[in-house]
């Protein structure tokens, strides 16, 4: 039996259905106040801060040009600020203030490609970088023969030839009180004192600083020599390779396996890892390197 609502309904089906979406539209804007006010919603940051996703400055006047932008070495100082280093076609030092949210180049190292893992602060908040070759550049290779070893071989030549008529990564010393305001334009220089060249013919390739912010110690590439450098009395020495081997692991199957990275601890020692993924410290007291009796994780076979 059809009733009055029935027969309404079939000769007015446009309304039938105008009706149904705004009794939808309705239940789901009651659900979603429901849905925002759940406690396990809430955001438990106590300092919130914008992040911008756009270009920091203005082209061709102080902005660092995409081509020389990758970041390779971070360094947060003992004032909050974090400082950087880039690598590509031309390295460049900025500065990142989180205080004010913003970021700001503080100009090229001329003639230099790369700030890799090695940024450093003394005790006096001056700023030590070291400089080197863009580890993400090309580099020409020869076709290897067969086997790993031959493969080995021909990849060491290709990259010591790479570096062949490189001087050397540089220690440079950056004083940000002098400094800061001083650099406007995109392509002027850092002005950054240089402190020479540990290893000839080598990039550098990680940094680290004592406790007392008086020693740098480093590591080069791609030879693998631990060096250090006496702040006070401006003297480089070099302890040789901490690696006897010349190995690929990868991922970058043309990087030679050295270790990217030092870190001192409290009583001076400089941990790094040295042949077969031992891991090992210097001892600036006896002035030699001691193995642990650890093995860094890795496929070995």
């Amino acid at each position: 039996m059809q009733t009055k609502e029935t027969a309404w309904a079939k000769a007015h089906p446009i309304s039938v259905f105008r009706n149904c979406r705004n009794f939808l539209l309705i239940l789901l804007m009651v659900l979603a106040g429901q849905v925002t006010g759940q406690d396990w919603a809430k955001t438990n940051i106590k300092q919130l801060q914008r992040v911008d996703l756009r270009y920091l400055g203005y082209p061709q006047v102080n902005e660092i040009p995409e081509n020389s932008s990758a970041i390779t070495s971070l360094l947060t100082a003992q004032d909050g600020k974090i400082y950087g280093g880039t690598s590509g076609e031309q390295a460049y030092l900025f500065v990142f203030n989180p205080e004010i949210n913003k970021v700001r180049h503080l100009g090229k190292i001329a003639g230099q490609q790369g700030i890799h893992h090695a940024l450093v602060e003394d005790k006096h908040g001056m700023i030590y970088f070291g400089t080197g070759k863009n580890m993400f550049e090309d580099i020409k290779l020869s076709k290897g023969g067969t086997g790993k070893e031959t493969i080995d071989k021909t990849l060491w030549a290709d990259i010591k030839a790479h570096f062949e008529d490189y001087p050397g990564g540089e220690i440079y010393r950056y004083d940000p009180r002098k400094s800061h305001a001083n650099i406007k334009l995109a392509n002027m220089d850092c002005q950054a004192e240089t402190l020479g060249i540990p290893v000839k013919h080598n990039s550098i390739y990680a940094l680290t600083i004592d406790p007392g912010g008086e020693i740098i110690y480093g590591l080069s590439y791609p030879d693998g020599h631990f060096f250090e450098y006496a702040i006070a009395q401006k003297r480089f020495k070099d302890y040789g390779p901490v690696d006897q081997r010349i190995v690929f692991h990868g991922p970058e199957r043309h990087w030679r396996s050295l270790p990217r990275a030092l870190i001192c601890d409290q009583s001076g020692r400089v941990f790094t890892s040295g042949t077969n993924g031992r891991l090992q410290y210097f001892c600036p007291k006896s002035k030699t390197f001691h193995n642990t009796g650890l093995t860094i994780p890795g496929d070995y076979h």
